[in-house]
């Protein structure tokens, strides 16, 4: 049923259970059939369900089926503690990918659902992708979630207002940094007030947002040797945008890549690692060789400005020391940033998003910016 399921939405032109027979043939999946492929323990088989569905029109149906299947998953009993639901690993599975592929959709219906299900967890660990499904479709939707989680924590009990404090700091956005501000303001339980202060239970997370700051404070300086302002303390029109893109991050390693437009008017520039610096290196004007006008759509049709937070994905391999890759984005007053550790050694679909998309932006600039090896 799962290869007959692959077959259908992924276009093959064979039925893999019936030799000869062609899948623009066959009968169209069901709800069923679809949530089946979501379910499958094999990564990528689900993952393969996930891109057909989120890519074929066919499908546009399974929307409605899925906030159903998630909505049933999510109230489903598991072991309640106090502040926890223990859930099987099938469950765990069916809520992360139920919801990851309603979060690519952009079904904004879903976020409701995934916050009343962002107790669920299968282990008694800190706030997690790899231990609660519910959190990885939450942070892709971003600053779209937020006024969700604002409402719910309005009327959620303190461990349930603490987990959405850490759920609105780890989105890295303008808008997120200045809703957590405003719970923390309002908050009078010093309990909740104190959890916010870390990102998990055990203090991981504050140490990690240290070392994020870190790498923050370090692309600044290395901007600002060229002359470039930083760009999260940039102010800029509302309908103009920067985006930068840093890979690194260390002496002779740092590098990066921006991009603007303001006025209808564009602008690429290469900051090359200090050690390949000189007067004609150390601000190299770009020019995309097929124009502006494409560079931008297929820069944004890549979905790559819009990925989450490595923090969201997970799914990472033991590797071996990887490039580092930063990405700010501002469009007007609003300022968001991403970062991912190791992406080409993650099996996560947006780690591979960010990976082909600088590939493609370096061939773009015919610059060799990023390479996996």
């Amino acid at each position: 049923m799962i290869a007959l399921a692959i077959s259908v939405l992924t276009g093959c032109n064979e039925n893999p259970t019936t030799k000869g027979h062609q899948a623009s043939n066959a009968d169209p999946l069901t709800c069923d059939q679809i949530v089946l492929g979501l379910e499958d323990v094999d990564n990528s088989v689900s993952e393969q369900v996930q891109n057909a569905v989120v890519t074929n029109s066919q499908y546009a149906f399974a929307e409605s089926c899925l906030l159903a299947k998630l909505r049933e998953v999510c109230t489903e009993g598991g072991m309640v503690s106090a502040d926890t639901a223990v859930i099987s690993e099938r469950d765990f599975i069916r809520i992360r990918n139920t919801g990851q592929t309603l979060s690519r959709m952009n079904s904004s219906g879903s976020i409701p659902i995934l916050i009343d299900c962002s107790d669920r967890t299968r282990g008694p660990k800190h706030l997690s992708p790899d231990y609660f499904p519910a959190l990885a479709p939450l942070l892709r939707f971003g600053d779209a979630a937020i006024p969700d989680l604002l409402e719910t924590y309005q009327r959620a009990n303190p461990p349930t207002r603490c987990r959405i404090g850490k759920i609105v700091r780890m989105m890295k956005s303008s808008k997120a940094s200045d809703n957590l501000k405003k719970l923390l303001d309002g908050e009078k339980d010093p309990n909740v007030r104190r959890c916010f202060a870390k990102s998990n239970s055990n203090g991981e997370g504050a140490a990690a947002d240290e070392d994020e700051e870190v790498l923050l404070d370090e692309v600044d300086r290395f901007a600002e040797t060229a002359g470039v302002k930083s760009l999260r303390k940039k102010t800029l029109a509302t309908d103009s945008r920067e985006d930068r893109i840093w890979v690194g991050f260390g002496p002779g390693i740092t590098r990066g890549l921006i991009f603007e437009k303001a006025a209808g008017r564009s602008k690429g520039i290469y900051l090359p690692p200090t050690g390949e610096e000189s007067s004609k290196t150390r601000l190299q004007d770009l020019a995309p060789k097929d124009g502006w006008s494409k560079f931008w759509f297929e820069l944004d049709s890549s979905g790559m400005l819009a990925l989450p937070d490595d923090s969201a994905v997970g799914r990472l391999e033991p590797q071996p020391d990887s490039n580092v890759v930063l990405v700010e984005v501002r469009r007007g007053e609003e300022y968001r940033w991403f970062l991912y550790s190791a992406p080409c050694y993650s099996r996560a679909p947006e780690a591979q998003t960010l990976v082909t998309t600088l590939i493609g932006v370096g061939q773009t600039i015919g610059l060799d910016f990023y390479r996996c090896y």
